[in-house]
């Protein structure tokens, strides 16, 4: 496997209606949830690791940073129902890039809008419900494609295929 690409992504975590995702943390409430806003703040940072597989698949890791702590939206499964769902790993004193499959999403959609699927849970996507991203066995594309991760993926382009340069988040 070729090395995991860091993008810093300016613009956040889009999803359509102008709105983001975002970890949201709180002193009282652990564990770190991972929620829709309608604004962006500059609040958190985000990193997609693109993470090429072949030389035609790339797989994406989100990190946010917050306040010098780093959080990683990961794909579990329930040991007693063997049902996954999203959480937050976190927080984590360093970042990393050495990713197991639970933390790799990989894009799907061809247009302005796609959608992210885990790679861990096979047919399991991303998905917006009362405010919260969870994980459904229903696509749907509600990501909006990254132009950041299209212009860099063209820098590196003998990474991955060019359809996996074209298809990225924002």
């Amino acid at each position: 496997m070729l090395p995991a690409v860091a993008i810093n992504v300016s613009n956040g975590l889009e999803i359509i209606g102008g709105k983001y995702a975002a970890i949201q943390t709180s002193r009282t409430k652990p564990p770190a949830n991972l929620v829709v806003k309608t604004s962006q703040t500059n609040e958190t940072d985000l990193t997609v690791y693109r993470v090429p597989v072949t030389n035609y698949k790339v797989h994406m890791a989100f990190c946010f940073k917050i306040k010098d702590k780093y959080y990683y939206p990961v794909v579990e499964q329930n040991s007693d129902t063997k049902t996954f769902h999203i959480k937050v790993e976190g927080p984590i004193e360093k970042s990393f890039d050495n990713f197991p499959d639970r933390f790799l999403f990989q894009w799907n959609g061809s247009r302005e809008y796609g959608s992210l699927g885990s790679v861990l849970a096979d047919k399991h996507y991303l998905c917006v419900s009362d405010k919260m991203v969870i994980l459904t066995s229903k696509q749907e594309f509600i990501f909006k494609r990254n132009a950041e991760i299209h212009a860099h993926g063209m820098a590196s382009r003998r990474l991955c295929s060019i359809n996996s340069l074209v298809y990225g988040i924002r």
